[in-house]
């Protein structure tokens, strides 16, 4: 079944001569690699050597060395189909395939390698938030125009907020079908009738948290994200821009840390659920804010200030994540929710 447009490309090819030297050994040069891919040993003569994708994003892979002289002659055979996005990454594959030594760590690949259908996914999932980020992004954009049009102060533009903001409830009933009929039903639905909706009421380091560790992310990062944008409304000027860019940069990169806790402290039946609810409360929180902010504003208060007393909540969640919560990188879901290995997969069709 296709479920997204063929990437175009075809099948591509790399050849090499590597020569053996010193420092460079032939079970350097013949070991099969990891990272990017995993591979195994699929063919092995004295002069010849056939290696192929034991795990990897590739939909077909063979590499093949073969001696000639103090040579040896590597020719990579690949096809990589990633929906959408292929044309990002076929250099760096391309690179990365030529190299000598491959496994050195890839800032722009995952820690650990994917399956062709999580490359899938991943693609599918990037793709459909580009129009969930526009949607999103059309209310933030054209509300201040709006107000000044027809005359509405910063209090009312804090409820226009919040009703926006509101129609997330939506998602409580939706999570806990998902649990109960599937995720991928309740997933095509909701793709078909949210552009309806939206249309109707006009109504975006994973590696460093992979890596490195969530708890740590979160706490170097997020305060800091915090003290960017809240000085970006204390100043003028360029300081104004770089703590605004600051800020935001930081912020999205606390931003997958924090996400993730989501999917991995909850136990598979009940992750819908709580995603669902946690979508909630986050939105909840943020009509609580615009709501304030709006209300503080049309009462004299400054845009430091107010900011000033909002950033007391980021401040809240690096404590409850640094105090509370266990560091789940590197960590299998089975070792976080031992319910999981005891009970019967649930339905995900």
């Amino acid at each position: 079944q296709q479920y997204a447009p063929h990437v175009p490309g075809g099948q591509r090819t790399v050849i090499r001569r590597h020569r053996s030297e010193a420092g460079h050994s032939d079970e350097e040069i013949t070991s099969p690699r990891s990272g990017l891919l995993t591979e195994r040993v699929a063919e092995s003569t004295t002069d010849s050597l056939t290696l192929e994708q034991e795990r990897g994003p590739f939909a077909s892979y063979r590499r093949v060395l073969r001696r000639d002289g103090d040579h040896w002659e590597e020719r990579t055979d690949y096809r990589l189909e990633i929906p959408w996005f292929g044309w990002l990454f076929a250099i760096p594959v391309r690179r990365w395939i030529g190299r000598r030594s491959p496994e050195r760590r890839l800032w722009w690949a995952p820690p650990e390698a994917l399956d062709q259908r999580q490359i899938l996914v991943l693609g599918l999932l990037a793709a459909a938030s580009m129009t969930s980020a526009f949607v999103n992004t059309i209310f933030t954009q054209t509300v201040a125009f709006a107000a000044d049009d027809f005359g509405v102060g910063n209090t009312g533009i804090g409820v226009a907020g919040s009703i926006v903001r509101a129609g997330i409830l939506i998602t409580i009933p939706l999570a806990v079908a998902a649990d109960r009929i599937g995720r991928r039903r309740v997933i095509t639905t909701v793709a078909w009738a949210a552009p309806l909706i939206t249309a109707l009421g006009l109504v975006v380091g994973g590696q460093l948290a992979d890596r490195r560790g969530r708890r740590g992310l979160i706490a170097l990062t997020l305060p800091v994200a915090t003290a960017g944008i809240w000085t970006s409304f204390s100043v003028g000027g360029s300081a104004m821009w770089v703590s605004a860019f600051a800020g935001g940069f930081l912020g999205g990169i606390a931003y997958p840390a924090l996400a993730v806790y989501r999917a991995e402290l909850f136990p598979t039946g009940n992750r819908g659920r709580a995603a669902g609810l946690l979508t909630v409360l986050a939105l909840l929180g943020g009509i609580g804010g615009l709501l304030a902010a709006g209300t503080l504003l049309d009462s004299g208060w400054s845009y430091a200030r107010v900011m000033g007393v909002l950033t007391a909540g980021q401040l809240v969640v690096v404590h409850v994540v640094w105090r509370y919560l266990p560091e789940t990188a590197r960590r299998d879901l089975d070792e976080l929710n031992p319910v999981d290995a005891l009970s019967p997969p649930a339905s995900t069709q």
